[in-house]
């Protein structure tokens, strides 16, 4: 009776398991996929979440959006985040690359056994405002070292991919940290362009008094330009400002 027992208990649980819901994959000194990895990164400031295409349809746009401003790559610093969206007919491959940091792979897409596939068709994880309009599945991973990495899709684990051959493929150029902000640009002269300062002596108390007596008003008008905010543009508007 134990052993039919057990039996049962094992025919039980099976299907269970077999039904588990997959989860977001990590990939060792490339991509933490924790939650607990993500959830940090995402709340540091210092950080960027670099979500993959454009708004409505993200990662299942093919072929896949060049990236935000031009370029044939994303960009990333070690510590962002990458944010793929997606449906139930796509999924995410990390292929595979060489020692050269390149990816035939990727190129011919091919091989796709020998990359990771992070992200799958049923993670079922996403937001409900997203999972509503067809975007069910969200893969997010921390970027953790400089490289480029490669991702594709390979629609129904298929040999050759019909996604990945019609372009729904990215690169993502990781680097080890974020350069400095552009130091801001000098001032214009008269302060700003909108707002030239005129500081002028009052004629008719100046002439002869101590430097430290003078007395001086300010005017300000729009210029149409730096070079026309100065001492004549004062004196053709305001009578108190000598040429």
């Amino acid at each position: 009776m134990l052993s039919q027992s057990l039996a049962q208990m094992v025919l039980l649980l099976c299907p269970l398991s077999a039904q588990a819901q997959p989860s977001p994959l990590s990939v060792t000194d490339k991509l933490d996929a924790s939650d607990q990895g993500v959830a940090e990164a995402l709340a540091n400031s210092s950080q960027q979440e670099v979500v993959i295409g454009t708004q409505y349809q993200y990662w299942n746009q093919v072929p896949s959006r060049p990236p935000p401003g031009g370029g044939d790559a994303y960009s990333a610093t070690v510590g962002d985040v990458l944010t793929f969206r997606y449906g139930s007919d796509d999924n995410v491959i990390l292929m595979a690359t060489e020692p050269d940091g390149s990816s035939p792979d990727w190129e011919s897409c091919t091989n796709f056994p020998q990359g990771t596939q992070v992200g799958r068709q049923t993670l079922d994880n996403a937001a409900s405002d997203y999972y509503d309009v067809g975007l069910r599945n969200v893969y997010q991973a921390v970027v953790l070292q400089p490289g480029m990495l490669y991702f594709s899709c390979q629609r129904g684990g298929q040999a050759t991919c019909q996604h990945c051959s019609h372009g729904q493929k990215i690169k993502v150029s990781v680097s080890s940290g974020r350069p400095p902000a552009s130091p801001p640009p000098p001032p214009l002269p008269c302060n700003l362009v909108e707002d030239c300062d005129c500081s002028c002596c009052d004629a008719a108390v100046c002439p002869g008094w101590p430097a430290s007596q003078r007395v001086y008003v300010h005017f300000s008008f729009n210029a149409e330009s730096a070079e026309s905010c100065n001492a004549a543009g004062c004196s053709s508007r305001f009578a108190r400002c000598a040429a």
